[in-house]
């Protein structure tokens, strides 16, 4: 895969030994080196590690280069994947340029694809109102407090 060039990406496919699970990560060629990157952890493993700690279990792999393909963006619209396929070079399979990335920049890029499903917008609402009745709760909880201070302090004073 080196001979790809430098800034070639991918995907690979495993099917472990031994079993009928498999999994699913991205490679990339940076500075000449090959990388292989989980999306699932976040674990960037150099060559030899990559064949020592991951593909060494499967009985199969399968690599598929992807930066030199276009993307369907009428697919990816269809099935409400990505909003704007610019974006999608933050993409799961893209770890290693977003571990490059300022957190900011990657969170700026992050927002701008974000679409506001209507679970998003039932969680956001119930947090508000949990967030609200905590609130009500300290508040309740400060009163009765100072309710319960103020008969102490009547109650020693009357039976001094």
């Amino acid at each position: 895969m080196i001979d790809q060039g430098n800034g070639t990406r991918g995907q690979i496919q495993v099917v472990w030994a031994k079993s009928s699970s498999g999994h699913a990560m991205a490679y990339e060629i940076h500075d000449g080196k090959f990388y292989l990157i989980d999306g699932q952890s976040g674990d960037v493993y150099p060559e030899d590690e990559a064949f020592s700690e991951r593909l060494g279990y499967a009985s199969s792999v399968k690599a598929y280069r992807v930066d030199n393909l276009d993307i369907n963006d009428s697919y990816i619209k269809e099935h409400n994947l990505v909003t704007n396929s610019d974006k999608a070079q933050v993409s799961w399979n893209n770890q290693w340029i977003a571990k490059d990335k300022k957190l900011n920049d990657l969170e700026n890029e992050q927002a701008k694809t974000y679409t506001e499903t209507p679970i998003d917008k039932a969680y956001i609402f119930l947090s508000q109102q949990k967030q609200a009745l905590d609130q009500k709760m300290n508040e309740l909880k400060k009163q009765m407090d100072d309710n319960i201070k103020s008969a102490q302090t009547f109650i020693s004073k009357l039976f001094k």
